[in-house]
């Protein structure tokens, strides 16, 4: 964070936009993975706007990217979609390969939030076959659309990708916690709860040492809904009532609402 910021004041006092929007659009990155979203939104919003008065498509796709992930985890879904959709079309006129797998990442698990789980593993199944991807981004991502669908097909082949995804990512520290989330994933929808609860609770503490405490907050969801399963209520509620502090902090909105109707679900059973 501290080198991002001296980063955009050097490249402040040289002047040049195009690096100050890259600058900004890094700074704005770092402040999202450690929680601070509404900097963020500040730093990619001001990079936006200076991109766009130099009208240059290779200054404004990452910034565009940046702004459209954190609108897709502070729950603005529209704002998303449009942000995210314009920096892919984008990459056909600057050929940023890397840029354009990133994006395909955040538009299919807008399209898993959204309830369209066969495209979002259409986006990114012909892209984890190409042999330089970036698998790191890319597997965890496949792994969690191909739960959404839940058949034992998919489902196994999901096992398949997220193992891939954690053998990988043990060389990519900033990159593990959301592998192991997959992976938790996984185990969760078939019943293997021990195995999730290990892989979970390690992704847990390892979200919490970088911090990145968007994806501690959805492993702490995950890990709820192992308690839930082996018919737990205390911890399930106490899991999901440390997720809903997280993202009430951080302003994720769509899952606040989720937590609080889990939640809520578990208050009716016990009256009941």
């Amino acid at each position: 964070m501290v080198y991002a910021e001296r980063g955009l004041v050097v490249t402040e006092r040289i002047g040049n936009p195009g690096i100050i929007c890259f600058a900004l659009g890094n700074l704005g990155d770092q402040l999202t993975v450690s929680g601070d979203w509404r900097s963020a939104r500040e730093a990619l919003e001001r990079g936006v706007a200076l991109a766009r008065t130099i009208d240059r498509s290779s200054d404004i796709v990452n910034t565009l990217l940046e702004l459209g992930k954190l609108s897709l985890r502070e729950g603005d879904w529209d704002a998303a979609s449009r942000y995210l959709t314009e920096a892919l079309a984008l990459t056909d006129e600057t050929g940023d390969r890397e840029s354009r797998e990133d994006l395909q990442v955040f538009l299919a698990d807008l399209d898993v939030q959204e309830g369209r789980h066969h495209d979002a593993v259409a986006r990114l199944e012909p892209l984890i076959v190409q042999e330089d991807a970036d698998f790191g981004m890319l597997l965890p991502a496949t792994a969690r659309a191909l739960v959404a669908i839940g058949d034992e097909e998919h489902m196994c082949r999901a096992g398949e990708i997220a193992e891939r995804a954690v053998t990988l990512t043990r060389t990519q520290p900033g990159r593990l916690p959301d592998a192991l989330y997959a992976q938790g994933m996984v185990f969760a929808a078939q019943g293997r709860l021990d195995e999730a609860n290990r892989v979970l609770t390690e992704g847990l503490e390892r979200a919490r040492s970088l911090p990145y405490p968007y994806v501690e907050g959805r492993i702490l969801v995950e890990l709820a809904s192992a308690h839930g399963q082996r018919g737990e209520s205390e911890g399930e509620r106490e899991r999901l009532q440390e997720a809903l502090a997280i993202f009430w902090r951080l302003g994720a909105r769509k899952d606040v609402e989720r937590v609080e109707e889990a939640l809520s679900a578990i208050s009716d059973v016990k009256r009941s």
